[in-house]
């Protein structure tokens, strides 16, 4: 009993950090004589209301407690005690609320009211949540406190508003609902009124009987961050302004060719829209795009509505897609062309008055008889190929931004390579201009002496640290960071500008968009192929820049940072690394060659210029025997061991689940123990399942779950230890376990 004290006790103390009066209250209490009443009492000894409380969760329904700031009078109604209170009198009402300190989202099973979940009705609430989570926090939000409800889940952010704001909170609830609802759980979108209790975590959720497919359970904080960060008013704002129109008028644009209602679904699946998911909405029911068709969002921002008149509308909540409607998304899918011929051919009665003649079929492929052969042009050989990507690799600091100053320098003059003077017998195939695509390093200061010491002609070398962007909000034209893909028109027309031959992007992480998730092999697929395609419509080599992940050891393949997909996708690939005996000596070479043999490595120095000593520039030292397995296998400290072998595992899992012996086979192959896996296993949250059946027949099954960091997993939250059990925070003899809980079950 004491552990269930110690839980309810630390639950409280961090939902009420600023330690003000709490109102608890437990439902249904079963009384000796008479009906089950209501228990209430105002506590601001934490202490005496985790004693009180573990005493009442044996005998009620659901025991609960104030979520946000209560007025400290209240105390004077039952001053840290708690007792039947009969109908009449008074429990916490909204007014007597005095501040907003946390946006409580309740995510809950749909299921018959009065019962408990099932384990999978509670699996479906635990992914919604973990998707409203995963969504948030690429907005730029912090880490919630997580409580496992018994049923469902809760997610509190910690806020700073006054109780009049609790409408921006019930709109950002139900843009939550609106992008997140399944038919099997749901956002309550209800909660957001100031008075609002919350279910106690550390005491049991009772409703119905419990039954061996709908057990009663303890309701248990999870994780909660070790320091309490306030989402900014502007975030709310910004969210809570995405929740679509609730009405809509049927138009024309809404119906078919023959006046029929308009089967949105059907359409959908014959134009190749992936639905995420579906569910009722304002009486209609509205569509999650898995990517919106304007600008390829994959953040569940493209949607569907078809209203309860049936009306229809879609749209994307980003603001470059906002102006977006149904006609539009007809448009994307369709063509333009095709829709005002179906246009023309519908009458104001909807009658056919012309029949489309039946266009011949396009031919699909290519058929290779008719494709003339060509060589490939090298702009240098084995390394940097025209049309093509090449990824430069290496940890901060080695020298990769003096280095690729160097190649523009030789670029732009026609000057021969280090290892190779003959490659281009005619300066007009090794000479051109240079489009560096960087925010990072000062123009003044660093990049242009870096290219007038390497020789460099800087009347061919354009760097570009920002676009001309407008900004919707301030109604003007701004300057902002070039991204990828979103930026890839600018950056086109700055190498049509200098007719480059070599475009180079440093570093590629800090330009990526960011709705791009770096670790996911679909995001930088979908990134950066259509800078594959400029490079091949342009003819122009392009240098892409990367450092290392901190994995120690392993393929050479797996150390750069991100999904692996970025090694797919590029045609080359280069790594700069110092060698193992002498720090200051570096070596260029080869990790990757699909359209020719790796070519040798190139031993330099970053040395000092003899005009500007504080300007380094590169000193060529011949070949060297070193491979980049070599450059990588280099020991490293035992500090970075799990960060390194975190980030492997992330990339192993990123694109869905995989079987855990076909990962720990891998890992050990890459050079990583098993007891460091554990441990970055542990750091991930990597959540393990088990399918397919007992004994041979079956086997475990890893995905990513939360990154929490490695001191949280092993010690908790609050002196939590939440080793072991995913389910079970507490340690296992806290006495909140049940008989039959499922040991395999994945959070949020």
């Amino acid at each position: 009993m004491s552990h269930v004290v110690t839980h309810i006790q630390r639950a409280v103390e961090i939902l009420h950090p600023l330690e003000g009066v709490v109102e608890l209250r437990a439902l249904e209490v079963t009384q000796r004589y008479g009906r089950p009443g209501t228990v209430s009492g105002y506590y601001d000894d934490y202490s005496k209301l985790a004693t009180d409380a573990a005493r009442w969760t044996k005998h009620a329904k659901g025991v609960y407690i104030t979520l946000q700031q209560v007025n400290p009078a209240l105390l004077a109604r039952s001053a840290n005690n708690s007792k039947i209170v009969h109908s009449g009198n008074p429990t916490t009402g909204d007014t007597d609320i005095e501040a907003l300190q946390w946006l409580y989202v309740d995510v809950d099973a749909v299921r018959t009211s009065g019962i408990m979940a099932t384990e999978e009705e509670r699996q479906e609430a635990f992914a919604v949540a973990r998707h409203v989570r995963e969504y948030l926090n690429l907005e730029g939000w912090p880490e919630p406190v997580r409580v496992d409800s018994g049923n469902g889940a809760h997610l509190l952010y910690a806020a700073d508003l006054l109780p009049t704001d609790a409408a921006v909170a019930k709109k950002v609830l139900e843009v939550l609902a609106f992008r997140f609802n399944t038919p099997g759980a749901t956002v309550d979108c209800s909660v957001y009124n100031p008075a609002r209790i919350i279910r106690l975590p550390g005491t049991q959720n009772r409703k119905g009987d419990s039954t061996e497919d709908r057990p009663h359970r303890w309701a248990r904080l999870l994780d909660a961050p070790e320091t309490r960060t306030v989402v900014s008013r502007e975030s709310l704002d910004v969210l809570a302004s995405q929740l679509p129109e609730a009405n809509h008028k049927p138009n024309r644009r809404n119906r078919d060719v023959k006046g029929d209602d308009f089967d949105v679904e059907d359409y959908m699946t014959r134009r190749g829209v992936s639905v995420v998911s579906s569910a009722p909405w304002n009486g209609g029911t509205r569509y999650i795009l898995s990517a919106c068709p304007w600008n390829g969002h994959t953040d569940r921002s493209g949607y569907v509505i078809r209203f309860a008149n049936g009306a229809l509308a879609a749209g994307c909540h980003h603001n470059s897609c906002k102006d977006y409607r149904w006609q539009d998304f007809r448009d994307a899918l369709e063509g333009t062309e095709l829709r005002n011929r179906q246009a023309i051919a519908t009458s104001k009665s909807g009658a056919i008055k012309h029949k489309e003649r039946r266009a011949q079929p396009r031919r699909i492929g290519v058929l290779v008889s008719e494709v003339e052969r060509e060589k490939l042009r090298w702009l240098w050989r084995g390394r940097l190929a025209l049309g093509k990507l090449t990824i430069l690799d290496g940890d901060p600091g080695t020298g990769k931004s003096t280095l690729y100053c160097e190649l523009a320098a030789r670029v732009t003059t026609g000057r021969g390579w280090p290892d190779d003077e003959a490659a281009f017998p005619e300066a007009s195939e090794r000479m051109g201009s240079v489009v560096i695509v960087t925010c990072e390093d000062g123009i003044a200061d660093t990049i242009r002496p870096r290219l007038e010491e390497a020789g460099a002609d800087l009347s061919r070398c354009l760097v570009v640290p920002s676009v001309p962007t407008y900004d919707e909000e301030r109604g003007e034209e701004v300057d902002a960071v070039p991204t990828i893909p979103e930026h890839l028109p600018e950056i086109e027309r700055a190498v049509q500008q200098m007719n480059a031959r070599l475009l180079i992007i440093d570093p590629l992480f800090v330009h990526l968009s960011g709705d791009v998730n770096s670790y996911r092999d679909q995001d930088v697929r979908r990134a950066l192929a259509p800078l594959a395609q400029l490079a091949e419509r342009q003819d122009v080599a392009v240098l892409v820049i990367r450092h290392l992940n901190k994995m120690s050891g392993g393929h050479v393949l797996y150390r750069g940072g991100g999904s692996i997909g970025i090694v797919g996708i590029v045609r080359l690939g280069m790594l700069l690394g110092r060698t193992p005996d002498d720090e200051d000596a570096l070596v260029l070479a080869s990790t990757k060659a699909n359209i020719s043999k790796k070519a040798s490595s190139l031993a330099l120095r970053i040395v000092s210029s003899p005009r500007d000593p504080e300007v380094g520039m590169v000193q060529w030292e011949g070949t060297s025997d070193l491979t980049a397995q070599d450059l990588v296998s280099r020991p490293s400290q035992a500090a970075s061991t799990v960060d390194g072998a975190s980030e492997w595992l992330r990339n192993q899992l990123s694109d869905g689940d995989r079987p855990a012996a076909e990962v720990c086979d891998e890992a050990e192959a890459a050079g990583i123990s098993k007891g460091v896996l554990k441990r970055a296993k542990r750091k991930l949250g990597i959540v393990s399942k088990r399918a397919g059946g007992i004994g041979d027949n079956g086997r475990w099954w890893w995905s990513l779950g939360s990154e929490v960091s490695s001191e949280k997993s092993a010690k908790g939250t609050k002196g939590f230890n939440i080793e072991g059990d995913p389910l079970s925070p507490l340690s296992s003899s806290d006495g909140l376990g049940f008989p039959g809980a499922p040991r395999d079950v994945e959070l949020f």
